[in-house]
């Protein structure tokens, strides 16, 4: 079974590769409201009816055992590493590795294709699942489908999510707010600065900084690390300023961030954080009582 499970994998990876290759980075526009929302109930719905017409098929089982579980964790841990690691957003084209998608991750068919794969054995264990007693459920499926929940809103929110980066002059309104691609935005607010302080460290280091600014004729203070929340799923930060000018600085730097799906994920992690917690409170139990255990994925 490992071997099939590495041979299936393999070859789908290779795919995603080759379609990287020939075809460039996927194109995340085409999947934006209501695509997404239209690919992911399809999606979910052919999953559904595989489980209950295709369940006892070889390749069904290699989608919904261990093995396969584990590897598209291995998979995705080491894409979650490319990311971290890697400078994104590099000028770059030529080389393999650029055409790879390797410097531009998160739109690349290969981690595309990791995602998909992880969703897909996740929500095959969970319809698989059959419960044992009720802590045992509720545990399972807190972990699981709270981890499914922050992949697929990941995986298809991504195309509903926007950063502008905004350069607002001290006094001067300003509307306009520009992509990852430097391409010029109307935004859905308007931002004035009025004023900007900076705070320091004994030894001449910037320690905090925030503005005083006007969003839509509301006053509002934006600290770093601290966004204004222009809307449900919009937010404000302060992202830099002219550092040689310190508190003098005419301008500041701020990122308005749009990301609708952004409750969906934190619905997600609420659930894990639950499920962790019955799985301290009750797990020291499981083997007394005579649980089966059914909190790792199978």
């Amino acid at each position: 079974m490992k071997f099939k499970v590495f041979t299936y994998i393999g070859a789908y990876i290779i795919g995603s590769a080759i379609i990287q290759l020939t075809s460039g980075g996927f194109p995340m526009h085409v999947m934006a409201f209501p695509i997404n929302i239209a690919a992911a109930m399809v999606w979910t719905g052919m999953l559904y009816l595989l489980h209950h017409r295709k369940g006892d098929t070889e390749w069904m089982k290699v989608l919904t055992g261990g093995d396969c579980s584990i590897l598209a964790l291995v998979l995705f841990i080491a894409g979650c590493l490319v990311l971290g690691f890697v400078p994104q957003q590099s000028t770059d084209t030529y080389s393999l590795w650029s055409r790879l998608g390797v410097f531009h991750f998160t739109t690349s068919w290969i981690f595309i294709a990791i995602l998909l794969l992880l969703m897909t054995n996740l929500t095959l264990v969970v319809l698989r699942h059959r419960p044992t007693n009720k802590w045992c459920q509720y545990r399972f499926l807190l972990n699981h489908i709270g981890l499914w929940l922050v992949l697929f809103a990941l995986f298809f929110g991504a195309p509903d999510t926007h950063k502008y980066r905004i350069m607002a002059y001290k006094n001067i309104p300003e509307r306009m707010g520009y992509d990852v691609d430097a391409q010029p935005a109307l935004l859905d607010f308007g931002l004035i600065l009025r004023s900007f302080h900076v705070g320091y460290y004994r030894n001449g280091t910037p320690s905090s900084y925030k503005a005083q600014v006007m969003v839509n004729h509301s006053p509002a203070t934006i600290e770093v690390n601290t966004p204004y929340t222009v809307s449900w799923k919009e937010k404000i930060y302060l992202v830099g300023y002219d550092v040689e000018s310190g508190n003098q600085s005419p301008y500041c730097i701020f990122e308005s961030v749009v990301q609708p799906w952004n409750y969906l994920i934190l619905i997600g992690i609420v659930g894990m954080a639950l499920g962790a917690l019955l799985l301290f409170i009750h797990g020291s139990n499981k083997h007394r009582e005579g649980e089966e255990v059914n909190d790792v994925v199978e």
